[in-house]
């Protein structure tokens, strides 16, 4: 993936009226709103106004990346909020991995009504983070297999810079979890390769929110780190959820 391309642009679902709840969706680190694309159709086709941001430095080339801090994704997450609020009564912030934890410190600074945090990393797996720790001094990026029907919407390398950057922001987002006091939905899954699932139950804990739900996905369920696509055997599930919480929060 070089270069800026429609097919990784963010999107917007809109109906010619303000809806209860207008949908922000953020991306994962190195892939583009494409990830989010599916929930997004889904969310708009229940009835709700929808967005879909593309965080700085992503949809571009990895040297654009390599430029980019974390403030740079909650600037990004700012600007998606700012474009939603002119199209709903009331804001909920959906991340998925590195957009979950932007969604997480959104909510943290009350920038939003409600948010759902999917396989948000508040901690990775400890062979990952030894990876990391290690290979960040002798080498840019890591090489990663893409199938060819995905290179149009992923980097074909991991950025250690923007790896670090990303372990920043959970560090940033860890210590002010107890600002949290809206609506949380924390969805993780045990299969996980990249994220330890004690992220979930952490935030469950910390937050202050009165009305939380965290759901895991044993292994046995088969769903993965991007649990957004069609590639999760069980989106329809995960959907679902997202669903009853949204239409909640729409109630209230």
């Amino acid at each position: 993936m070089q270069g800026a391309d429609s097919r990784r642009a963010p999107f917007l679902f809109s109906y010619p009226h303000r809806t209860s709840i207008g949908l922000l969706l953020i991306h994962g680190l190195t892939a583009s709103p494409w990830e989010v694309v599916e929930i997004g159709r889904r969310a708009y086709e229940k009835g709700f106004n929808v967005y879909g941001v593309r965080l700085a430095g992503h949809g571009t080339t990895l040297e654009d990346l390599d430029q980019k801090v974390f403030q740079d994704w909650i600037q990004s997450g700012l600007e998606g909020i700012n474009l939603i609020q002119h199209f709903a009564d009331k804001i909920v912030v959906c991340g998925l991995s590195l957009g979950g934890l932007t969604a997480l410190y959104l909510a943290e600074g009350k920038k939003c009504d409600a948010v759902i945090s999917l396989s948000a990393p508040l901690y990775l797996k400890t062979s990952l983070k030894l990876f990391i720790s290690i290979f960040k001094y002798f080498r840019k990026y890591q090489f990663r297999p893409l199938r060819p029907e995905l290179e149009d919407f992923y980097y074909p390398k991991h950025s250690f810079h923007a790896l670090q950057e990303m372990i920043k922001l959970g560090r940033d987002v860890e210590a002010n979890l107890y600002k949290i006091s809206q609506p949380i939905l924390v969805m993780q899954s045990k299969m996980d390769v990249r994220v330890d699932p004690k992220s979930g139950f952490t935030i469950e804990q910390r937050v202050q929110s009165k009305i939380k739900e965290i759901v895991t996905y044993e292994k046995g369920d088969q769903v993965p780190h991007v649990m957004t696509t069609l590639e999760n055997p069980l989106i329809e599930k995960v959907f679902e959820k997202m669903m009853t919480f949204l239409f909640r929060i729409s109630s209230e």
